[in-house]
């Protein structure tokens, strides 16, 4: 009867390894052709994505209503201006009446 020495082992690890490393190359080379590209994902984004074009009108739609709130805040800020003059030309009239 042989002595075992251990190459028996040494086998087996090196075929369960082997045998991994095959398998894990036929499923990069299976699964890796049906793999998209970062620059076909943006593409198609480009190129199929309807909010695109919607991001581009909302994006001038509130730059038109920034400019809208502009305008009527120096509006309100003119009316504010002109009711305190009003004020004072009001006062000053009750005052001439007075004395």
């Amino acid at each position: 009867m042989r002595a075992p020495n251990g190459n028996g082992v040494w086998r087996s690890i090196v075929g369960v390894i082997s045998g991994a490393l095959i398998v894990f190359v036929g499923f990069y080379i299976a699964l890796g052709r049906n793999v998209v590209t970062r620059a076909e994902v943006s593409e198609k984004i480009r190129s199929e994505c309807t909010y695109i074009p919607d991001k581009a009108l909302i994006g001038n739609c509130l730059q038109q209503n920034t400019e809208a709130i502009r305008n009527m805040q120096a509006k309100i800020d003119q009316m504010a201006l002109n009711q305190s003059r009003m004020q004072t030309t009001l006062e000053a009239i009750q005052k001439s009446l007075e004395g």
